[in-house]
């Protein structure tokens, strides 16, 4: 069961007494997300009141696909959660993330946490062709063409060279009409495939996923559930993220 890093904030929200809000008073307070449960607990106690607003937000930009899953009645629970399955994301499981919440429209807290947790099941591939490391700047239009002409490249450049046609080899307009004929969905350092699966955004319970990021307010005792259970947090402790 994963820890929480207490050292590495992921995001902030300003958590409010509603009553006070309305009175034009202030009992606020920041909160960095993940924090432990307890003293998630001891803040809003601090803060009070039958009722408690989020009024802001500070996320950083490279987590910035949250910010349409967020809300100023977000359920504080899972805005934990999501800060402790963010600290695990890597660099390119990052890219992943963003990239395929940006292609797949609108999603709930729940979902993209979902999608955090299999970010290795994402089709999204970074840009990849014979001489990427030499190519200098490219667009994403220019870098998927390269890459799909890929190993036809220089016998491509060889029969249109014979024709005095090289130039008109245009691989920004193969990645462009990729992109517009539904094909991938191009980012900076890569695409996402648009004809594959992607990852299941409901496979699992907040509950499972608490559990396996060490949120659960309390263990399962039927001994026939927790072995269930047992299943399936290795299911989540699968691929590596």
């Amino acid at each position: 069961m994963a820890g929480i890093n207490q050292d590495e904030t992921a995001f902030s929200a300003y958590l409010e007494n509603m009553g006070a809000y309305v009175q034009n008073k202030s009992r606020g307070h920041w909160v960095d997300f993940p924090v432990p449960l307890e003293r998630l607990a001891g803040i809003r106690a601090e803060i009070g009141g039958e009722e408690q607003i989020i009024l802001d937000y500070d996320i950083p930009e490279k987590y910035a696909f949250l910010q349409d899953a967020v809300s100023e009645y977000s359920n504080l629970e899972q805005l934990n959660l999501a800060g402790a399955i963010l600290q695990r994301l890597s660099e390119q499981s990052l890219e992943a993330v963003e990239a395929y919440a940006a292609s797949g429209g609108s999603l709930g807290l729940p979902e993209l946490m979902n999608l955090m947790v299999q970010a290795d099941d994402i089709p999204y591939f970074p840009y990849q062709f014979e001489g990427i490391e030499n190519a200098g700047e490219l667009s994403p239009e220019e870098a998927y063409g390269y890459m799909k002409v890929g190993n036809q490249m220089q016998e491509l450049q060889e029969m249109l060279g014979k024709h005095g046609m090289e130039e008109y080899l245009d691989y920004e307009a193969i990645g462009r009409d990729a992109g517009m004929n539904g094909e991938a969905d191009l980012y900076d350092k890569g695409y996402v495939d648009m004809a594959a699966d992607g990852p299941d955004l409901g496979l699992y319970t907040m509950d499972e996923l608490k559990a396996e990021y060490g949120m659960a307010r309390e263990t399962v005792q039927d001994p026939q559930k927790e072995a269930q259970g047992m299943d399936r947090q290795e299911e989540l402790r699968g691929p590596s993220i």
